[in-house]
């Protein structure tokens, strides 16, 4: 329904009364002809030194902020005039959703959520605790992950570095699992170890379980196995990891209880079960890699699938990952595929991976012309990474989201996304050049048909300097 703004806020301000009962607020979108400072607030109610009060956390794409402040000095309305679009206040019986319209008044809707019962109400009441800690099977502060460079001197996760520590957590959540872990001793290899993230964290993790694990890691590299030794020694744990430098399938075969082998390239991650099967490892865990000599023949335009593929290819999930329907731009089939690994992913409940799905179907609705569905695909995916705070992520879905807003003739709004994309590529430690001159290219594509062909013209004339480079 629609109402005045002033009256939608006071109904949400009325929501915040009772913070005990408040799960979470989300401020997020802009309105026509604004440019908020930030891309989404998050609220939560806290507690600290004793006293509720309202945790703001703000996303701009490039870093989160915070700031606590008490109930009376929170105001959604002064919040709202920074250019905001949509306000989300969610209780543990209600929900409200404003969305501000062109006009400026309010499109509410409100959803009553069906009540707990009395054993969920004991364990879903709201978190008030300042620093929510996460679950992990092994912490930043471990002394390893300060040596391999995953944690600071003071034991605190490096913002760069929070990727692999929690692929590597994922992996022993696996670990976890296995019945070996009873035993008083436990043998493992990880093939095709490069830098041994896992090697370390596997063994540190099965010694704090009670066993006493004996390590070796394999890889091709010379220069690893020099690296990883001298990093057992300096956390004394040469005499229980050991470091070889071989090809996997020249590495002798051995009587191991567990075998590891995350993201060999290429054919490594089949070397590395053909190994541990001849090896006779009462365990496998081996997650394939991307396979690079694959998809080199496969985006060739003259290269005809063998018939031997198509009981891998005829998978979504496989056919995702090598993502041959897109690189050849056949989008309404590279859509059948991504809708089908985005089922498989949902049924798994990995978030992050839904929404990579998302961000492709985005490109590819855009690609074929259908703003409407471009615009739902894209917002989807930039809500998650907002969320997440996966920054990273989410500048490429925000440069999804721009492109199918101008293709929605919102030229304008897309312009601005696409242009605050670009400063947070270009301001990025480690600069993605082939992104940058993407995004360059579609600002300058709008540029020309707003008549203003001599500020395309210019960025056109950069970045074939960039190009020039970085051609084969």
């Amino acid at each position: 329904m629609i109402e005045s703004l002033d009256n939608a806020l006071v109904r949400a301000a009325e929501m915040l009364k009772n913070p005990h009962q408040l799960r979470r607020v989300v401020i997020s979108g802009k309105r026509r002809n604004y440019n908020p400072p930030l891309l989404r607030i998050d609220v939560r109610p806290v507690e600290i030194k004793g006293a509720i009060h309202f945790q703001l956390v703000g996303h701009d794409g490039r870093q989160d902020t915070t700031r606590n402040l008490l109930p009376h000095e929170l105001s959604l309305t002064d919040l709202m005039n920074d250019g905001f679009g949509n306000l989300l206040v969610e209780t543990m019986d209600e929900e409200l959703n404003i969305r501000i319209t062109k006009s400026g008044e309010a499109q509410v809707s409100i959803r009553k959520i069906a009540p707990v019962t009395i054993l969920e109400s004991a364990t879903s009441t709201t978190d008030f605790s300042h620093d929510r800690k996460k679950e992990r099977f092994l912490e930043a502060s471990e002394p390893i992950f300060q040596a391999l460079g995953i944690s600071d001197h003071l034991g605190k996760l490096k913002p760069s570095r929070s990727e692999k520590f929690i692929q590597v957590n994922e992996f022993l959540k696996i670990i976890d699992q296995l019945p070996q872990l009873s035993s008083k001793s436990i043998s493992m290899v990880d093939l095709g170890c490069g830098n041994a993230y896992l090697t370390f964290a596997a063994h540190q993790f099965i010694s704090k379980k009670g066993s006493q694990p004996h390590t070796i890691g394999v890889d091709s590299r010379e220069s690893s196995r020099k690296r990883n030794i001298d990093i057992t020694k300096s956390i004394g744990k040469d005499k229980e990891i050991e470091f070889h430098a071989s090809e996997i399938s020249d590495f002798p075969h051995r009587e191991v209880d567990l075998t590891l082998a995350l993201h060999a390239c290429d054919t490594a991650s089949d070397d590395a079960l053909a190994w541990a099967i001849k090896s006779k490892s009462k365990v496998i865990l081996v997650a394939p890699c991307c396979h690079h000599d694959i998809q080199s023949q496969m985006k060739s335009r003259t290269f005809e699938i063998p018939e031997a593929w198509n009981s891998v290819l005829r998978h979504g999930i496989l056919r995702e990952r090598v993502s041959r329907y897109r690189e050849l731009k056949k989008y309404e089939e590279a859509l059948e595929a991504f809708y089908e690994a985005r089922k498989y992913f949902k049924t798994a409940r990995e978030v992050i991976h839904v929404a990579r799905c998302d961000q492709k179907i985005a490109h590819c609705y855009t690609e074929l012309g259908d703003a409407e569905s471009a615009l739902a695909a894209a917002q989807k995916a930039v809500d998650v990474f907002t969320t997440a705070h996966d920054h990273r992520r989410l500048t490429y879905a925000s440069f999804e989201l721009g492109k199918a807003q101008v293709l929605s003739g919102d030229v304008d709004e897309g312009l601005n996304t696409l242009e605050r994309v670009l400063d947070i590529a270009a301001d990025a430690e480690s600069k993605d050049f082939p992104f940058i001159i993407a995004i360059e290219r579609r600002i300058a594509e709008i540029l020309h048909t707003q008549g203003r062909s001599e500020e395309a013209i210019e960025i056109e004339r950069r970045i074939a300097s960039i190009s020039e480079i970085l051609e084969d």
